[in-house]
């Protein structure tokens, strides 16, 4: 199953955010020390790799500054040890891939919205269309047709 869109997105935004939030009062030290503080921060960074490495091509191809390899490669080090997982490099993860993440991920919400915005009004434009031909053809039939009255709504 390929991940993509809204869904994919808000996700992915989610854990940068918790991650953001858990590290950026701690230094490195205190983060090695704080254990539900890094298996948080763990658990997310597998939350990431997951999505990265089932979302669609088209997603990894608009969203190129992302580290698909490195985060995907975190994960999967870390699903398959994860009692043995190095913290120096979720720290790494953490303070230096996440934040740049974030911000193209927020990159690329602001876009998905703004496209869902303009799918939404040239719907709505259609509709219009649609109702303006609909009324064109009833006054086109009654002129058409006067000995019929129109029908009662």
């Amino acid at each position: 199953m390929r991940a993509s869109g809204w869904d994919f997105i808000s996700h992915m935004i989610k854990d940068c955010q918790i991650i953001i939030k858990l590290t950026q009062s701690k230094t490195s030290k205190q983060f090695d020390e704080d254990e539900p503080t890094n298996r948080a921060v763990v658990y997310s960074l597998l939350n990431l790799g997951e999505l990265l490495k089932t979302c669609s091509d088209a997603d990894k191809a608009s969203m190129s500054a992302i580290p698909w390899k490195s985060i995907i490669g975190f994960r999967n080090r870390a699903a398959h040890g994860f009692h043995n997982v190095n913290l120096k490099l979720a720290w790494y993860m953490a303070i230096k891939r996440i934040p740049p993440l974030l911000i193209e991920l927020q990159k690329k919400s602001a876009e998905l919205a703004e496209q869902a915005e303009i799918a939404e009004k040239a719907k709505l434009a259609e509709i219009a269309k649609q109702a303006k031909l609909a009324e064109q053809a009833k006054i086109t039939e009654q002129a058409e047709n006067p000995k019929n009255p129109p029908a009662e709504e």
